[in-house]
């Protein structure tokens, strides 16, 4: 058995960027790009991300795109959380024949509230970063397409490999240092 370990630069010489550099280089391609909707989503998620203070801002700012992503991605969660449970108390409610008008009416206020407008801010923002860095990888491995050198630079490291052999990938360092 063989095994190949790929430390987290990797992917530097086909032109992806390393982790510490991924958002930033997302932003780069969102500002070069002349799709009005991709501006839209990156738009989205900077406006949620820069109206943060304290601990979150810290958080939405730092390199480490696992760490930007995990905040809107438990705020998503809480969001689905909250959601599912207020629908199962109108649910229960009303196929016991007990709703009520008040009920209803505290049912309709709870997505007025101001956690859920933040919860799906959040929610929003998440989805506008998810896409722009989806069309950013898009581009990326239609960049691929075109030059071989960059696709092919891992296949003298792989091509050895057979069925059993372990590769083993590295992202220790969010910087690539």
């Amino acid at each position: 058995m063989q095994v190949l370990i790929l430390g987290a630069g990797a992917s530097k010489p086909a032109g992806y960027p390393v982790a510490g550099e991924l958002i930033s280089a997302i932003e780069e391609f969102v500002r070069a790009d002349r799709e009005i909707l991709l501006k839209n989503y990156w738009d989205r998620w900077t406006s949620w991300r820069n109206s943060a203070q304290g601990i979150v801002k810290e958080l939405l700012s730092n390199p480490n795109p696992e760490v930007v992503l995990s905040l809107p991605d438990l705020y998503e969660a809480a969001l689905h959380a909250a959601d599912i449970d207020q629908l199962q108390k109108v649910h229960r409610k009303w196929k016991a024949g007990e709703i009520t008008e008040e009920d209803l009416r505290r049912h309709e206020e709870y997505y007025q509230t101001q956690e859920h407008k933040e919860l799906s801010a959040a929610r929003s923002a998440l989805i506008g970063l998810l896409e722009c860095l989806q069309r950013f990888f898009f581009f990326l491995h239609y960049q691929d397409r075109k030059d071989r050198v960059k696709r092919d630079y891992l296949r003298r490291h792989l091509a050895p490999l057979s069925e059993g052999d372990v590769v083993i990938t590295l992202n220790l360092n969010c910087c690539g240092n």
